[in-house]
């Protein structure tokens, strides 16, 4: 099997102003889809951070990609995450999350990754979970983190604020904020 085809979909989506340690983003949350297609016409996906500088570290790597075999892909591409920044030297305390350049390459290679494990899932039938040991539980029971909004941020006109949803009639969360 041969990657044939190696695409790159830079989108934006909708992003209400939340308030978060790096500031207050908004309105959109940019974000790169890519697709890497076998030359039997397997799709695997996967996406990583976005706007123009991902988007074009992944396009200079395209030539390594397409004709290359995706159970070897990532170790013939393993040299531009080996010996970088490490540690403190890759802290997003000062960069937003997706901007440290000390990570650009462990994000490209990243996306690449989780596409062709997806890519070879597909192939063989199996989860991506089960290609990387196995899967650890079937369900998680809550996941989300909290985030301040602040007054004008959106949600307004609904008749109530977010701490006043939490005490709704019939509404029952498991976390409190």
């Amino acid at each position: 099997m041969r990657i044939s085809d190696f695409r790159i979909h830079s989108i934006a989506m909708a992003d209400p102003p939340l308030r978060s340690s790096y500031g207050l983003h908004q309105p959109y949350a940019l974000r790169n889809v890519i697709e890497l297609v076998s030359d039997d016409g397997v799709i695997g996906i996967a996406e990583t951070y976005g706007g123009e500088q991902p988007a074009g570290a992944l396009e200079a790597i395209r030539g390594k990609v397409i004709g290359a075999c995706p159970y070897r892909l990532t170790g013939d591409l393993s040299p531009m995450v080996e010996g970088g920044a490490s540690g403190l030297e890759r802290s997003q305390t000062y960069n937003v999350p997706g901007e440290n350049p000390l990570d650009a390459d462990a994000r490209t290679y990243s996306a690449i990754e989780t596409a062709c494990l997806d890519l070879i899932g597909k192939t063989v039938g199996k989860p991506v979970c089960d290609l990387i040991g196995g899967r650890v539980r079937d369900k998680v029971p809550f996941s989300a983190y909290p985030f301040y909004k602040h007054a004008g941020g959106g949600g307004e006109g609904r008749g109530h604020s977010h701490v006043d949803a939490a005490k709704a009639p019939g509404h029952h969360h498991p976390h409190s904020i």
